[in-house]
Protein backbone atom coordinates (compact mmCIF):
# COMPACT_ATOMS: atom_id res chain seq x y z
CA UNK A 1 0.00 0.00 0.00
CA UNK A 2 1.58 3.31 -1.12
CA UNK A 3 0.33 5.01 1.85
CA UNK A 4 1.95 3.13 4.74
CA UNK A 5 5.33 3.39 2.32
CA UNK A 6 5.18 6.76 2.24
CA UNK A 7 4.21 6.96 5.63
CA UNK A 8 7.59 5.02 6.66
CA UNK A 9 9.47 7.46 4.85
CA UNK A 10 7.99 10.59 6.48
CA UNK A 11 8.98 8.33 9.79
CA UNK A 12 12.28 8.06 8.28
CA UNK A 13 12.85 11.49 6.50
CA UNK A 14 11.68 13.03 10.43
CA UNK A 15 14.53 11.00 12.39
CA UNK A 16 16.78 11.47 9.65
CA UNK A 17 18.20 8.39 10.18
CA UNK A 18 19.00 5.57 7.58
CA UNK A 19 18.22 2.01 8.13
CA UNK A 20 15.89 2.81 10.87
CA UNK A 21 13.21 0.98 11.26
CA UNK A 22 9.44 2.75 10.65
CA UNK A 23 7.30 2.23 13.50
CA UNK A 24 4.19 0.09 11.94
CA UNK A 25 1.31 2.15 10.62
CA UNK A 26 -1.21 0.11 13.00
CA UNK A 27 1.19 0.96 16.16
CA UNK A 28 -0.59 2.90 18.66
CA UNK A 29 -0.91 6.86 17.27
CA UNK A 30 0.55 7.70 20.43
CA UNK A 31 3.76 5.72 19.98
CA UNK A 32 7.03 8.26 20.36
CA UNK A 33 7.82 9.99 16.87
CA UNK A 34 11.38 10.08 16.04
CA UNK A 35 13.29 13.79 16.17
CA UNK A 36 13.45 15.98 12.89
CA UNK A 37 16.92 16.37 11.85
CA UNK A 38 20.45 15.75 13.30
CA UNK A 39 19.40 18.79 14.95
CA UNK A 40 15.71 19.08 16.46
CA UNK A 41 14.07 21.18 13.92
CA UNK A 42 11.88 23.55 15.86
CA UNK A 43 9.70 25.47 12.95
CA UNK A 44 6.32 25.36 13.36
CA UNK A 45 5.16 22.85 10.09
CA UNK A 46 7.94 20.56 11.85
CA UNK A 47 6.88 20.24 15.05
CA UNK A 48 3.52 19.73 14.16
CA UNK A 49 4.60 16.89 11.74
CA UNK A 50 5.78 15.61 14.84
CA UNK A 51 2.81 16.14 17.70
CA UNK A 52 -0.11 16.52 15.21
CA UNK A 53 0.21 15.10 11.96
CA UNK A 54 2.51 11.85 11.93
CA UNK A 55 0.24 10.32 15.02
CA UNK A 56 -2.99 11.26 13.34
CA UNK A 57 -1.75 9.62 10.02
CA UNK A 58 -1.19 6.60 12.19
CA UNK A 59 -4.50 6.40 13.09
CA UNK A 60 -6.19 6.74 9.68
CA UNK A 61 -3.84 3.83 9.31
CA UNK A 62 -5.13 2.16 12.17
CA UNK A 63 -8.71 2.66 10.92
CA UNK A 64 -7.85 1.45 7.73
CA UNK A 65 -6.60 -1.93 9.56
CA UNK A 66 -9.94 -2.11 10.82
CA UNK A 67 -12.12 -1.21 8.26
CA UNK A 68 -10.07 -4.75 6.66
CA UNK A 69 -11.32 -6.80 8.95
CA UNK A 70 -15.35 -5.09 9.37
CA UNK A 71 -14.86 -5.49 5.30
CA UNK A 72 -14.61 -9.84 5.91
CA UNK A 73 -17.42 -9.36 8.64
CA UNK A 74 -19.55 -7.38 6.42
CA UNK A 75 -19.30 -10.46 3.73
CA UNK A 76 -19.88 -12.86 6.18
CA UNK A 77 -23.25 -11.12 7.25
CA UNK A 78 -24.27 -10.70 3.90
CA UNK A 79 -24.67 -14.35 3.57
CA UNK A 80 -25.66 -14.79 7.75
CA UNK A 81 -29.19 -12.92 7.01
CA UNK A 82 -30.17 -14.84 4.13
CA UNK A 83 -29.79 -18.02 6.55
CA UNK A 84 -31.39 -16.14 8.63
CA UNK A 85 -34.29 -15.18 6.93
CA UNK A 86 -37.96 -16.57 7.54
CA UNK A 87 -40.61 -16.07 4.78
CA UNK A 88 -44.65 -16.49 5.82
CA UNK A 89 -46.60 -19.29 4.46
CA UNK A 90 -50.11 -20.28 4.10
CA UNK A 91 -49.72 -22.85 6.30
CA UNK A 92 -51.74 -22.91 9.77
CA UNK A 93 -50.01 -24.96 12.54
CA UNK A 94 -51.74 -26.64 15.14
CA UNK A 95 -51.71 -23.67 17.78
CA UNK A 96 -53.16 -21.37 14.78
CA UNK A 97 -50.19 -19.85 14.50
CA UNK A 98 -48.34 -18.87 10.61
CA UNK A 99 -46.12 -21.31 9.38
CA UNK A 100 -42.35 -19.86 8.59
CA UNK A 101 -39.84 -20.88 5.98
CA UNK A 102 -36.35 -20.38 5.93
CA UNK A 103 -34.86 -19.25 2.27
CA UNK A 104 -31.70 -21.37 2.70
CA UNK A 105 -30.64 -24.07 5.33
CA UNK A 106 -28.42 -22.22 7.09
CA UNK A 107 -24.36 -24.37 7.96
CA UNK A 108 -24.41 -25.27 11.67
CA UNK A 109 -21.17 -23.14 11.76
CA UNK A 110 -22.51 -19.94 10.26
CA UNK A 111 -22.17 -17.14 12.86
CA UNK A 112 -25.99 -15.54 13.76
CA UNK A 113 -26.39 -12.36 11.88
CA UNK A 114 -27.25 -10.87 15.67
CA UNK A 115 -23.49 -11.80 16.58
CA UNK A 116 -21.85 -10.43 13.37
CA UNK A 117 -23.99 -7.22 13.80
CA UNK A 118 -22.46 -6.81 17.59
CA UNK A 119 -18.81 -7.50 15.97
CA UNK A 120 -19.63 -4.78 13.47
CA UNK A 121 -20.82 -2.43 15.82
CA UNK A 122 -17.68 -3.27 17.67
CA UNK A 123 -15.15 -2.59 14.92
CA UNK A 124 -17.13 0.90 13.71
CA UNK A 125 -16.55 1.71 17.32
CA UNK A 126 -12.90 1.46 17.09
CA UNK A 127 -12.82 3.48 13.81
CA UNK A 128 -14.77 6.43 15.50
CA UNK A 129 -11.98 6.07 17.91
CA UNK A 130 -9.02 6.77 14.94
CA UNK A 131 -11.34 9.27 13.36
CA UNK A 132 -11.53 11.40 16.78
CA UNK A 133 -7.58 11.27 17.00
CA UNK A 134 -7.73 13.31 13.54
CA UNK A 135 -10.55 15.59 14.80
CA UNK A 136 -9.02 16.52 17.77
CA UNK A 137 -5.40 17.63 15.91
CA UNK A 138 -7.51 19.82 13.73
CA UNK A 139 -8.93 21.21 16.42
CA UNK A 140 -5.28 22.25 17.78
CA UNK A 141 -5.18 25.83 17.22
CA UNK A 142 -1.16 25.14 15.77
CA UNK A 143 -3.45 24.05 12.76
CA UNK A 144 -5.62 26.41 12.72
CA UNK A 145 -6.72 27.87 9.27
CA UNK A 146 -5.79 31.23 10.06
CA UNK A 147 -1.80 30.17 10.42
CA UNK A 148 -0.34 31.93 7.54
CA UNK A 149 2.70 29.83 7.02
CA UNK A 150 1.91 27.89 3.50
CA UNK A 151 3.37 24.20 5.34
CA UNK A 152 1.47 24.46 8.17
CA UNK A 153 -1.73 24.56 5.66
CA UNK A 154 -0.33 21.74 3.53
CA UNK A 155 -0.29 19.76 6.64
CA UNK A 156 -4.01 21.03 7.57
CA UNK A 157 -5.77 20.34 4.33
CA UNK A 158 -4.10 16.91 4.40
CA UNK A 159 -5.42 16.07 7.10
CA UNK A 160 -8.89 17.40 6.87
CA UNK A 161 -9.33 15.57 3.19
CA UNK A 162 -8.44 12.35 4.77
CA UNK A 163 -10.82 13.32 7.97
CA UNK A 164 -13.50 13.56 5.68
CA UNK A 165 -13.06 10.61 3.37
CA UNK A 166 -13.04 8.85 6.98
CA UNK A 167 -16.32 10.76 8.01
CA UNK A 168 -18.06 9.71 4.90
CA UNK A 169 -16.98 6.07 5.31
CA UNK A 170 -17.96 6.36 8.67
CA UNK A 171 -21.38 7.57 7.96
CA UNK A 172 -22.08 4.85 4.84
CA UNK A 173 -21.29 2.53 7.80
CA UNK A 174 -23.17 3.66 10.29
CA UNK A 175 -26.34 3.79 8.23
CA UNK A 176 -26.15 0.22 7.27
CA UNK A 177 -25.94 -0.43 10.53
CA UNK A 178 -28.88 1.53 11.56
CA UNK A 179 -31.26 -0.07 8.94
CA UNK A 180 -30.16 -3.79 9.84
CA UNK A 181 -30.28 -3.78 13.45
CA UNK A 182 -33.79 -2.11 12.56
CA UNK A 183 -34.64 -4.93 10.25
CA UNK A 184 -33.60 -7.65 13.13
CA UNK A 185 -35.26 -5.29 16.01
CA UNK A 186 -38.44 -5.79 14.02
CA UNK A 187 -38.22 -9.50 12.46
CA UNK A 188 -37.49 -10.51 16.53
CA UNK A 189 -40.52 -8.48 17.59
CA UNK A 190 -42.65 -10.25 15.02
CA UNK A 191 -41.41 -13.57 15.75
CA UNK A 192 -42.47 -12.87 19.74
CA UNK A 193 -46.22 -12.02 18.46
CA UNK A 194 -45.92 -8.32 19.81
CA UNK A 195 -48.53 -7.38 18.73
CA UNK A 196 -50.77 -10.31 20.11
CA UNK A 197 -49.30 -9.32 23.47
CA UNK A 198 -50.11 -5.15 22.95
CA UNK A 199 -46.62 -4.29 22.26
CA UNK A 200 -45.15 -1.36 20.16
CA UNK A 201 -43.88 -3.06 16.44
CA UNK A 202 -43.05 0.46 15.24
CA UNK A 203 -39.56 0.26 15.47
CA UNK A 204 -37.98 3.26 14.60
CA UNK A 205 -34.02 4.07 13.98
CA UNK A 206 -32.83 6.78 15.38
CA UNK A 207 -31.71 9.92 12.83
CA UNK A 208 -28.16 9.73 10.95
CA UNK A 209 -26.21 12.79 10.84
CA UNK A 210 -26.17 13.61 7.03
CA UNK A 211 -22.00 13.92 5.68
CA UNK A 212 -20.84 17.37 4.65
CA UNK A 213 -21.57 19.20 1.56
CA UNK A 214 -18.16 18.08 0.07
CA UNK A 215 -17.84 14.65 1.52
CA UNK A 216 -18.01 11.91 -1.25
CA UNK A 217 -21.66 9.65 -0.83
CA UNK A 218 -21.58 6.51 -0.99
CA UNK A 219 -24.33 4.05 -2.11
CA UNK A 220 -25.64 1.32 0.14
CA UNK A 221 -24.88 -2.31 -1.07
CA UNK A 222 -27.78 -4.12 -3.43
CA UNK A 223 -28.98 -7.07 -1.04
CA UNK A 224 -31.97 -9.53 -2.79
CA UNK A 225 -31.84 -12.17 0.04
CA UNK A 226 -29.21 -14.26 -2.58
CA UNK A 227 -26.39 -15.53 -0.63
CA UNK A 228 -23.88 -15.26 -3.50
CA UNK A 229 -24.63 -11.93 -4.99
CA UNK A 230 -25.38 -10.31 -2.00
CA UNK A 231 -21.95 -11.06 -0.60
CA UNK A 232 -20.16 -10.32 -3.81
CA UNK A 233 -22.17 -6.89 -3.63
CA UNK A 234 -20.96 -6.25 -0.30
CA UNK A 235 -17.54 -7.14 -0.76
CA UNK A 236 -17.63 -4.43 -3.90
CA UNK A 237 -18.86 -1.93 -1.90
CA UNK A 238 -16.30 -2.24 0.78
CA UNK A 239 -13.97 -2.46 -1.98
CA UNK A 240 -15.02 0.47 -3.32
CA UNK A 241 -14.84 2.42 -0.24
CA UNK A 242 -11.70 1.01 1.11
CA UNK A 243 -10.01 2.55 -2.38
CA UNK A 244 -11.01 6.06 -2.27
CA UNK A 245 -9.82 6.07 1.21
CA UNK A 246 -6.52 4.75 -0.02
CA UNK A 247 -6.44 7.25 -3.01
CA UNK A 248 -6.83 9.99 -0.49
CA UNK A 249 -4.41 8.77 1.85
CA UNK A 250 -1.84 8.58 -0.67
CA UNK A 251 -2.24 12.10 -1.70
CA UNK A 252 -2.04 13.03 1.36
CA UNK A 253 1.22 11.33 2.93
CA UNK A 254 2.88 12.99 -0.55
CA UNK A 255 2.13 16.32 1.25
CA UNK A 256 3.43 15.40 4.50
CA UNK A 257 6.42 13.83 3.13
CA UNK A 258 7.56 17.45 1.49
CA UNK A 259 6.88 18.84 4.71
CA UNK A 260 9.00 16.06 6.17
CA UNK A 261 11.78 16.33 3.69
CA UNK A 262 12.21 20.47 3.95
CA UNK A 263 12.22 19.69 8.21
CA UNK A 264 15.52 16.75 7.33
CA UNK A 265 17.31 19.76 5.60
CA UNK A 266 16.34 22.48 8.04
CA UNK A 267 19.42 23.58 9.90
Amino acid sequence: MLAISVFAALLMGASGQQGTAAPSATASPMADIPEIGRTRAVTSPCVLLQELVAPSFAAAMHGDKQFAEASATFADYAVARVDATTLPTKVIKADGKQMATRLSTPDQETAKPESLLARLDIEFAGMQKDAARISAALADPRLSPDITDAAVQSERQGLEKVYEIDLARLSAMNMFLQKENLRLSKQRLAEDDCHAAGGDCDVNAPPIAAPSATAPRYDQPMLTFNAANDKRSMTGWTSAMASEVRNVENDAARAFLAVAENCRRSP
